[in-house]
């Protein structure tokens, strides 16, 4: 169990308690773990400072990460892969994507126009990764992802090209357009 102390601080009583309640907020809105217990200390003025100071501790048992393979210094397996049959390569620091396919019906049941249906791919941001270059996150301590994860990328980033092999199209981005690797689908 880890312990946590938030403190408010205001010109008056009321104003360090409101500030309290949004550093608090802010904190289960990001939490670091599930809170066990918790507990208030009275509101008393700080004279060294010259305002009122209100402090609440938190008690709390630390998330387990989702993901075993994504800890501190974790590697993914780079460049060519068995699975990737798209017939392109991923190289220095860029990563092969295979798209979500974009509907090519509009939801009262028309046909888009291919115009239409090009601006959607541009603007999806979830994909499957094929394959992954050499160099990626060569500077950082931890690589973003590994084959086969969906991952969450910038919108409009990356370069889409059709695979001569399959006729698909594929997305390159650089590693760093990568915002983050998507927690597996469940299947109930």
């Amino acid at each position: 169990m880890k312990h946590d102390t938030l403190y408010g601080r205001g010109s008056n009583p009321l104003k360090a308690a409101e500030d309290l309640n949004q550093i608090y907020i802010a904190w289960t809105d990001n939490p670091l773990g599930v809170i066990i217990k918790q507990h208030d200390d009275p509101i008393v003025f700080d004279e060294s400072r010259g305002e009122f100071v209100c402090r609440r501790h938190l008690s709390y048992e630390p998330m387990k990460p989702k993901t075993d393979y994504l800890t501190f210094g974790w590697r993914a397996k780079k460049g060519p892969q068995e699975s990737n049959k798209s017939g392109f390569r991923a190289v220095g620091h860029r990563v092969l994507l295979s798209p979500d396919e974009v509907e090519k019906k509009s939801a009262g049941g028309l046909v888009l126009i291919e115009k239409t249906i090009v601006a959607e791919e541009n603007k999806a941001v979830i994909c499957t990764v094929l394959e992954i270059g050499h160099d990626c996150w060569s500077d950082k301590s931890t690589d973003y992802c590994q084959v086969g994860d969906r991952v969450l990328v910038g919108m409009y980033c990356g370069k889409f090209h059709v695979s001569p092999v399959d006729g698909k199209k594929y997305r390159f981005v650089m590693d760093t357009d990568i915002v983050s690797p998507l927690p597996p689908e469940t299947k109930e």
